[in-house]
């Protein structure tokens, strides 16, 4: 699971825009602290609440998986208020907002908000004990955001497993890819009205999934 985990972040961070050079040392030069400043805020959250490490690796997932990472998730609005948003992002955004703040103390107009959210998934899974990896640098942020296309691209709950192989399968991910994804709710929380009916009838609990 560990290492699906690892290949489903990585992949996602390979999706930035293209014209970026992607390079991990980016700002040692520019911003040194940079890093150790956005890891220090990933960790303060995570002892706060540690399913603010699921929290933060589902931003950069759903950012992602719209129109690429390119921070678009955390424009007011249009995508925050997509279906698989809204209500949900209120409080990992102001963990966010307050590392970028921390961040533009040190060096102003540097990082972008892109690689922030690619570098908090990478951190908030390290904190909660998986494994690090490197995270290639230059996203650069977008000025515009689509709840249409995040209503169309974003999988719901209520897919079936070939819709959402399919809807994966268009981000360039498999199966594998899939399940290592979707086992971020293991360090997490998810409100049960949004699986009870694969688990339930309308009287009892669904009978081919009592005999398995």
């Amino acid at each position: 699971m560990a290492s699906s985990s690892l290949s489903v972040v990585l992949l996602l961070c390979l999706a930035a825009v293209a014209s970026a050079q992607m390079s991990p040392t980016l700002y040692d030069a520019s911003c040194p602290g940079a890093l150790a400043t956005i890891k220090n805020g990933v960790v303060a959250a995570v002892s706060s609440d540690p399913r603010m490490a699921a929290s933060l690796l589902r931003l950069h997932f759903h950012d992602c998986f719209v129109q690429g990472c390119d921070a678009s998730v955390l424009l007011a609005g249009n995508e925050r208020n997509a279906f698989g948003n809204v209500g949900s992002l209120l409080n990992v955004i102001d963990v966010i907002d307050k590392i970028k703040s921390n961040v533009e103390q040190a060096c102003k107009r540097t990082v972008s908000c892109a690689d922030i959210l690619a570098v908090t998934a990478r951190d908030s899974v390290v904190a909660v004990g998986g494994p690090p990896w490197t995270v290639s640098l230059g996203r650069r942020d977008s000025d515009t955001a689509s709840k249409t296309l995040a209503n169309r691209d974003l999988p719901a709950p209520s897919l079936s497993v070939t819709d959402l192989i399919t809807r994966f399968a268009a981000k360039g991910l498999n199966h594998t890819d899939m399940v290592a994804l979707s086992g971020a709710h293991t360090i997490g929380r998810v409100q049960c009205k949004n699986f009870r009916t694969r688990l339930y009838s309308k009287e009892n609990i669904d009978p081919a999934l009592a005999t398995s």
